[in-house]
């Protein structure tokens, strides 16, 4: 994994998640760079060992050490720690959640989420914020308690662990996790979806446009959707 990094604090919390994923049974892409320049995050791949390694995801996280946050409470404010909760956490759980926390403090998350997202930039009066209610009317602004709250939205993905068929003595087990590592990987409608397979979660290294830069794909949203959750 090579690793291009305006800080070295934010190099060294990339390596240390990339150590945890392997330590975990986990696996990276041979051509994988992570990539970071200000407040942003981004992965790319080498084209040379794409192409020969082109069935090889760019980034495989078992499922133990997905972060599960039903059981992690936050206080809801300017701060990127939970207030209770860790214990519910395996200790490979709690040292990726620890970097991931600090990648996002590295880079300033919080305060560059403010400004982006409807909810959080937009006052109660607004009249794009009416607009904006009106082709959304499950949307509502939101003040600066909810920052926290709406960043965690935008970086959980729904993981469903359930092996075989869903039967009634074998439900659905769904529950929202904080992806280490995969989720520097930007959006575009383009984008390798997200898989669950072999026990855990596994993104495909695919380049989109022009460059080397690797996309996931959120799901698929509307415009509407994204502006308002991701805000682009």
């Amino acid at each position: 994994m090579l690793i291009d990094a305006e800080l070295a604090a934010v190099a060294t919390a990339f390596r240390t998640l990339g150590d945890l994923i392997l330590a975990a049974g986990g696996s990276l892409h041979p051509g994988l760079c992570l990539h970071q320049q200000g407040s942003a995050l981004w992965a790319s791949v080498d084209t040379q060992a794409l192409a020969e390694n082109p069935d090889t995801p760019l980034i495989f996280v078992p499922e133990s050490l997905l972060i599960p946050v039903a059981g992690l409470n936050w206080d809801l404010q300017d701060r990127l720690e939970p207030s209770s909760g860790l214990d519910t956490l395996s200790p490979l759980q709690r040292q990726a959640l620890e970097q991931m926390l600090a990648l996002y403090a590295l880079t300033e998350k919080l305060a560059n989420i403010q400004p982006l997202i409807p909810a959080l930039a937009l006052p109660r009066d607004s009249a794009l914020a009416t607009l904006l209610q009106s082709g959304h009317p499950r949307w509502a602004p939101k003040g600066r308690s909810h920052v926290m709250a709406t960043f965690l939205f935008s970086r959980l993905f729904v993981y469903n662990s359930s092996a075989g068929a869903v039967t009634e003595d074998s439900p659905l087990q769904e529950r929202d996790v904080l992806m280490p590592l995969t989720d520097v990987l930007n959006h575009h409608p383009a984008g390798a979806g997200y898989k669950i397979r072999q026990g855990g979660l596994w993104v495909k290294a695919k380049p989109c446009g022009n460059g080397n830069e690797c996309f996931a794909r959120y799901g698929y949203k509307d415009a509407m959707h994204l502006l308002i959750h991701y805000g682009y």
